[in-house]
């Protein structure tokens, strides 16, 4: 799957709404609850459409990229994770977004799309702090990898979070490299001084050894 990968454009050098784009480009976009709030633009359209989220098959496996519209900073992504995302759509259990909610029953096992999704289908007037202010327009690239009515042995553990525990994980999961970071460049700035020490220590050696004989 990954050898199908579309390569998006940089969300990070394409941060105007796309809504706004499209009145300017033309955009084949989908608005999908018909207030602007939840944006879908199809960048690779899957032929069999016979496969898609439904409530005999509930269990969507993605890879996805989330960014701050108005920056394009990146705040998540299954890619960097290097572990795909299954997403449970439910009516009795919330797992994902809004915009998730709506935009996936709209997407085939092998699309690709770019989803913008206003604050109101996201993350509301609070946020989910440090990572989305408050009020945000996030946007998507998602690619459906595929639906299945019953999830895999080894998902079952992971299936009950809520997006916000997802994005707590991520933090965690940064937070933990910078401090590998941070050790890291510890032991290699120790290693350089002890590196350092030991040379002035044979330097030192020499120039009493020099001395040692002179004096004979």
């Amino acid at each position: 799957m990954e050898d199908d990968f579309v390569a998006f454009e940089s969300v990070a050098e394409e941060s105007t709404s796309l809504f706004l784009k499209a009145e300017d480009e033309d955009l084949n976009l989908e608005d999908l609850c018909g207030d602007a709030g939840v944006l879908l633009k199809r960048v690779r359209i899957a032929q069999d459409r016979s496969r898609r989220p439904s409530k005999d098959l509930p269990y969507v496996e993605v890879h996805y990229q989330g960014y701050l519209a108005t920056t394009g900073e990146k705040f998540d992504s299954s890619r960097d994770s290097g572990y795909s995302f299954v997403v449970m759509l439910s009516e009795k259990q919330r797992t994902v977004i809004r915009g998730w909610e709506k935009a996936l029953p709209h997407m085939c096992i092998g699309d690709s799309c770019e989803l913008e999704v206003s604050a109101e289908y996201g993350y509301g007037k609070d946020g989910s702090p440090p990572d989305i202010p408050p009020d945000a327009t996030l946007r998507f690239e998602i690619e459906v990898l595929d639906v299945r009515r019953t999830p895999k042995p080894e998902e079952l553990g992971s299936l009950g979070e809520s997006n916000e525990a997802r994005l707590e994980q991520v933090r965690r999961e940064r937070e933990l490299a910078a401090q590998r970071r941070l050790e890291e460049k510890a032991a290699k700035e120790a290693a350089k001084a002890d590196a350092a020490a030991r040379a002035q220590a044979r330097l030192a050696n020499k120039g009493q050894k020099k001395g040692g004989k002179k004096r004979g």
